[in-house]
C-alpha cells in the first residue's frame, strides 16, 4: 500500500471497536477492581498494546491475559463477549467449540456485514460517531 492511503473503518466497525474497548475496561474493573484493571492496562502497554489499540490487537490482549491470569483469563474474555452480544441484542451461545477469539471475530464480522448497532444508539448517534 502507498503511504497516502489511510484505512478508515466502517461506522459499524468503528462503533464496535469503541463498544469492545469500553466493555473490556468495565468488565475487567467489575470482576477484579479498578486497581487490577489499571495494572492490566499498564502490562498491555508494556507489551506494545495501547488502550486505544486494544480492539485491533485483541488476539495479543488474550495472549497477555493468559500469561498474567492463566486459565482464569477465559472468564474475563467470556464476560466481555457476553456483554458485547447483549449490547447488540444477539443470542449468547457458547456451546460450540470455537475459541473465544473466533467468537469475537464472528461477532465483529456479523456486525459489519449486517450493519448492526448496539442498543440505545440512534441513527444520528451512529452517523456522528464516524465523523
Amino acid at each position: 500500500m502507498h503511504g497516502s492511503f489511510e484505512y478508515t473503518p466502517s461506522p459499524s466497525l468503528f462503533v464496535f471497536y469503541e463498544v469492545l474497548n469500553n466493555s473490556f475496561g468495565s468488565e475487567l474493573e467489575g470482576l477484579l477492581g479498578r486497581g487490577v484493571r489499571d495494572e492490566v492496562y499498564r502490562i498491555l502497554e508494556s507489551k506494545g498494546i495501547r488502550r486505544e489499540d486494544l480492539p485491533n490487537k485483541f488476539d495479543r490482549v488474550i495472549e497477555v491475559l493468559q500469561q498474567v491470569f492463566g486459565e482464569s483469563s477465559r472468564v474475563i474474555i467470556h464476560r466481555v463477549l457476553r456483554v458485547l452480544y447483549e449490547k447488540y441484542s444477539l443470542p449468547v451461545d457458547f456451546s460450540s467449540q470455537e475459541t473465544l477469539l473466533d467468537r469475537l471475530t464472528l461477532l465483529r464480522d456479523k456486525i459489519v456485514i449486517d450493519y448492526l448497532r448496539p442498543g440505545g444508539l440512534t441513527d444520528s448517534n451512529f452517523a456522528d460517531s464516524h465523523s
